[in-house]
């Protein structure tokens, strides 16, 4: 808070009421930033999301598989990638009877393996809620069906060998035993051709326990456990988020524009603007209690003097040992500056002291302020045309306060007269 009270000036406390000046930034900021993410969520198209689950099958010849999620003999890692490959993806689309490109097919499509399970969750994403049940549906069974095909063609392969090498021996077997029956006893060939015929029995029956399990086990290498939903709602946009973000990024820059405001702001509206500008104290902040933009004149002591009254008791405090004068200047077009001399002198002949009004400024309306009749003024004894006495006027009820109103010819008598002359007058 305090860097943001130097960038914009002033204190912390005086920041954040000069911020509050431009709450309507942040509010605008806000508006827009809920119109821009109304806007933009009517213009996303919808699309719905649907997903099926399915169990991926440990293989019929049980295997350990290096870097698997699970101990199990699938790698899962590799079933992921399986599932938005090219050939499975070829499977979904006819299955849904579609022409849609395969390269966006696959980008339809997301798997997802839950931790330390051997499932896969595939989501699939369409335009309707129809569409997007459809598409996951066919991607779990093309998957499925490639598996189980693969798993089958592996062990085709195995079989097929097997049952060469079964004829192989069988037929060895026929030889062997042929010979061990007709040959002669005790004979090294007989004896020969009986050990053959255990040897190969044995891997008959060896061979017969492999190809077993091969043609009676259950191949499917995947099943669906819960098949695709229907989605009751749109996956995208999703408004909250999208309405939410919007809002608060607009909130943000309209925040960001309140402090640029009061960064580069320099108008003056009160005193704290003028603390925050130059760095010290405003002894006094007079306002018009009326709310009248026509000049009220001087105050008396119950009825707004107590403001001049409070200002002047400040100025004695603050000015010490200096000479008792005033320098009343103007920041702008008006008769403020004329006011505000009026009623400092008017509090100080209120408070017994002399006072004497000196009016400068040839448009003073000081004098139209206490009703005094026209006079040479200041212009007068600037040219030496009129003594002090002249030129001072005594106001009316007042009897402690003076002016010396400024004349006539005022305008031209700076551009002639030294300033000596006016320093004389001040003494």
């Amino acid at each position: 808070m305090d860097a943001l009270a130097r960038d914009i000036g002033g204190d912390s406390f005086g920041a954040l009421g000069h911020l509050r000046r431009y709450w309507w930034l942040a509010l605008l900021g806000a508006f827009l930033g809920l119109v821009a993410g109304i806007a933009y969520t009517g213009s996303v198209a919808k699309t719905y999301s649907s997903t099926t689950l399915l169990e991926v099958l440990p293989p019929p010849v049980q295997t350990s598989v290096t870097g698997a999620r699970i101990n199990s003999s699938v790698n899962m890692d590799n079933e992921l990638q399986f599932v938005s490959s090219v050939a499975v993806a070829e499977a979904a689309k006819k299955l849904l009877q579609i022409d849609t490109d395969v390269t966006d097919l696959q980008a339809q499509v997301t798997s997802q393996v839950p931790a330390n399970t051997s499932f896969i969750q595939i989501t699939f994403t369409g335009i309707s809620p129809e569409r997007a049940r459809a598409g996951s549906h066919a991607f779990a069974v093309a998957y499925v069906n490639a598996r189980t095909d693969s798993a089958r063609s592996a062990v085709a392969v195995q079989a097929e060998g097997i049952t060469k090498q079964l004829t192989d021996l069988t037929t060895k077997l026929t030889a062997a035993t042929s010979i061990a029956a007709t040959g002669l006893s005790n004979s090294p060939t007989r004896e020969l051709a009986i050990a053959n015929v255990n040897i190969l029995t044995n891997q008959i029956t060896t061979l017969q326990q492999r190809l077993s399990p091969l043609v009676t086990t259950d191949l499917t290498a995947a099943e669906i456990t819960n098949d695709a939903d229907l989605p009751d709602a749109p996956s995208k946009p999703v408004p909250a988020l999208y309405i939410g973000g919007a809002l608060f990024a607009g909130l943000v820059g309209g925040l960001a524009l309140m402090v640029l405001a009061a960064r580069f702001d320099r108008k003056i509206r009160d005193k704290n603007d003028i603390e925050h500008r130059v760095g010290r104290s405003v002894l006094g902040e007079i306002r018009n209690k009326t709310k009248s933009k026509e000049l009220p004149g001087v105050l008396a002591a119950r009825s707004g003097g107590e403001q001049f009254d409070r200002l002047r008791l400040r100025l004695e405090s603050a000015k010490g040992d200096r000479p008792h004068s005033l320098l009343v200047c103007a920041v702008g077009t008006g008769a403020a500056a004329s006011f505000g001399a009026a009623n400092i002198a008017a509090s100080e002949a209120r408070a017994g002291h002399e006072a004497v009004l000196i009016c400068a400024n040839p448009d003073s309306a000081a004098a139209r302020l206490f009703a005094l009749p026209d006079s040479p003024g200041l212009s007068g004894w600037l040219l030496d045309t009129a003594d002090l006495d002249t030129v001072s006027q005594r106001v009316t009820g007042r009897p402690r306060l003076s002016v010396i109103a400024p004349g006539k010819t005022l305008t031209d008598v700076f551009d002639i007269v030294p300033v000596e002359r006016v320093a004389a007058l001040v003494d």
